[in-house]
């Protein structure tokens, strides 16, 4: 699961995470600033940068039960 580290931190803008799984234009990590969309409110968009300094842009994540919180890519991640 997700470490969610906008609840321990709420103005928290960044931090160094490890992708634990890519699917379909997503990706999870172990723990997250990101808060997905949920309650009538959209869920956080930003960038994530690889190790490698490369900077995908993050439309949207959202929260699945399985596999943690979910990065939404504009482009294929």
């Amino acid at each position: 699961m997700t470490r969610e580290l906008f609840r321990e931190d709420g103005y928290l803008k960044r931090c160094d995470a490890v992708v634990t799984s890519v699917a379909e234009g997503t990706f999870c990590v172990d723990q997250t600033v990101f808060y997905p969309v949920g309650g009538g409110q959209p869920g956080d968009t930003g960038q994530f940068q690889r190790e490698n300094g490369a900077i995908s842009n993050i439309v949207d994540s959202f929260k699945d039960p399985d596999s943690g919180h979910l990065h939404v890519c504009e482009v294929r991640c």
